[in-house]
């Protein structure tokens, strides 16, 4: 942020709704937040200002300015049609209960800590290895049942800047000397989704899929009709990178599927 242009009237905005007692936040702060300068919260949802140095209006501003009515127009009516490129988006649905593993996660870290690396596979296709000495990835990977794994590697996500907008690993991580360790690349912490685990549960529930070699939108999900379908991208990246049940991931997905049918019948 030093050096940015506008900074100045950012923070003097910032200090007087503070002094108002308005709870607000720069976004450029957060991991999350892609729209607005300033993030406001005086209602029961956010609002967002864009701080603006010059009175000049170009293609630029009149875009920004043009995403923002359309955010404020999403939280006001709950719904919107072609919101970021999706058919149809709406909030305020009541959603699975999540279920994380990051308990094992840290049980698998206090291990690899104690022995110089943990493995532990809290649930069919999920598997979680943690290294702390110089063991090779292969020799763990080589014990493991699984037939097709999709890794993730958290310290590549961590070290290319790709978390967001995930929950944050200082969070995810517990023990202060580990999430020390993990920023250093001392502590190296792999998830391993199994897609033919994966790919069972959806059959199972009567649903059909195709694969993708994407690994961003790897499962494309429908019911008989192929070309009505949605793609399971987003929650498979925070199955694999928030250590969460590949069983909640696909109930889930069904749940979406199920809803996107009924909205188009």
């Amino acid at each position: 942020m030093i050096g940015k242009k506008g900074l100045d009237r950012e923070l003097s905005i910032l200090r007087a709704l503070i002094d108002n007692g308005v709870p607000c936040v720069l976004t450029d702060l957060t991991n999350t937040i892609r729209y607005g300068d300033i993030c406001v919260l005086v209602h029961d949802d956010p609002r967002f200002i864009e701080v603006k140095s010059s009175s000049t209006k170009d293609r630029r501003t009149i875009k920004q300015k043009r995403r923002l009515n359309e955010l404020a127009k999403f939280y006001d009516e709950d719904e919107a049609l072609g919101f970021r490129g999706m058919h149809s988006a709406r909030r305020r649905v009541i959603p699975r209960r999540l279920v994380s593993y990051s308990n094992a996660l840290n049980e698998c870290i206090e291990k690899a800590s104690k022995f110089g690396n943990g493995y532990i596979n809290p649930e069919a296709g999920l598997h979680i290895v943690v290294l702390c000495d110089d063991t090779k990835i292969e020799n763990i990977l080589g014990k493991i049942d699984i037939a097709q794994p999709a890794i993730f590697s958290l310290n590549h996500a961590k070290s290319e800047r790709q978390w967001a907008p995930l929950y944050p690993y200082t969070l995810l991580i517990e023990a202060q000397k580990a999430l020390y360790d993990f920023i250093r690349g001392e502590l190296y912490i792999i998830v391993l989704l199994d897609m033919k685990v994966i790919t069972e549960l959806i059959t199972s529930a009567g649903y059909n899929y195709e694969l993708n070699a994407d690994i961003e939108t790897p499962i494309k999900l429908f019911k008989d009709d192929p070309e009505k379908y949605i793609l399971i991208g987003h929650l498979f990246v925070r199955c694999g990178m928030e250590v969460l049940s590949p069983k909640w991931l696909v109930e889930t997905a069904v749940s979406g599927l199920e809803g996107f049918l009924n909205e188009m019948e």
